[in-house]
């Protein structure tokens, strides 16, 4: 396996039939790409050498000797699918449609033996719109996966923390938090930020706020937090979110400081990584760790090298981290480092 990253389009070689992979920032024209092998997903920013570009294609070269075989799926139609068993599923799945998690689902009743990492992604304005490509077509509602015989190692880290808590989440629909304890969702919240971290939220600046104040479901390991990514406030003073939280949940309303966010991802770097030549090392990183950190959010990429003695660490910003590796299902995250290492690759 080979990655390589590209400005434009044309500065890719086009005289190999080598099997490839593309994703690329939504500015990049997936038409521009060679027609032979034309695949992958529009992303949010690319990712290389400890630099975050707004634009730009990173290529994934699989080699001859490696066997990869791709799967694009329509989330709304059932999932008929048996994997080969033992192999790794690098996965990019439309984020901003209701099918997301349900495709998710039942993706996790196939899974037996394989390990997953995968990505949502979508556009950095959070607008839903086609982002998974074939050939000619742009695809809506679909996901890509690429299995791969490699084997692989994850790591998952945060570094948010609770502000106040336990709450539990009373009411729900799809993706829209309706009451906690039994009171309305966006109230109890913005109450809580204003009592609690003297921060007043506004219905018309709530983003700006709330990226610094997401919600924590305390569900997959003593004393950690699956982070939830509130969007905005609903006409009925609900909450929606990225990512749906169940009814009956537990939950705390989290906080985070930028140097606690880069520590944490600097821990999984040291933790997951790996500095000799036959490993690559991927990361699939929240936008929302882009966006409320914002110029200091390269000094996570630095401590994530650092951490890996200076090995190149290539990857995307995503809208949910997903894997199984480690974990008794498939779980979905927000706001998360997910840093994926890959053997037997050259």
């Amino acid at each position: 396996m080979h990655i390589n990253f590209y400005q434009t389009p044309n500065e890719i070689k086009k005289d190999s039939t080598a099997t490839r992979l593309y994703l690329i920032t939504e500015d990049i024209d997936f038409m521009q790409l060679p027609s032979q092998n034309r695949i992958g997903s529009l992303v949010p920013h690319i990712i290389t050498n400890n630099t975050l570009h707004e634009s730009g294609i990173l290529e994934i070269i699989f080699d001859p000797e490696e066997a990869v075989t791709f799967h694009l799926f329509d989330m709304s139609k059932p999932l008929q699918k048996k994997f080969k068993e033992n192999s790794t599923l690098i996965m990019f799945a439309d984020a901003l449609t209701q099918r997301f998690e349900l495709f998710t689902e039942a993706l996790n009743a196939t899974l037996t033996t394989q390990s997953l990492f995968g990505s949502g992604v979508g556009s950095r304005s959070f607008i839903p719109m086609p982002v998974i490509f074939e050939k000619d077509t742009l695809f809506a509602e679909h996901v890509l996966i690429a299995e791969i015989d490699n084997n692989i190692q994850v790591g998952v880290q945060h570094g948010w923390e609770p502000l106040y808590g336990p709450l539990v989440v009373t009411k729900t629909e799809g993706t829209i938090i309706k009451e906690i304890n039994h009171e309305p969702a966006y109230k109890l919240y913005a109450r809580t930020l204003q009592e609690m971290a003297n921060v007043t939220l506004k219905k018309d600046d709530f983003f700006n706020v709330a990226k610094a104040y997401p919600l924590g479901i305390l569900s997959y390991a003593e004393s950690e937090f699956v982070v939830r990514d509130p969007l905005g406030p609903t006409d009925d003073e609900g909450l929606l979110l990225i990512n749906s939280i169940p009814e009956n949940e537990t939950v705390y309303i989290m906080q985070g400081q930028a140097h606690n966010l880069i520590n944490s991802a600097q821990e999984n770097a040291s933790l997951t990584l790996k500095s000799t030549q036959n490993w690559i090392n991927l990361l699939f990183d929240c936008i929302s760790r882009v966006l409320y950190m914002e110029n200091e959010f390269e000094k996570e990429l630095q401590a994530i090298s650092t951490a890996s003695d200076d090995t190149p660490c290539v990857g995307i910003t995503s809208l949910g981290e997903i894997t199984n590796v480690g974990f008794e299902s498939v779980k979905i995250f927000n706001k998360t480092n997910l840093l994926g290492v890959i053997n037997n690759a050259t």
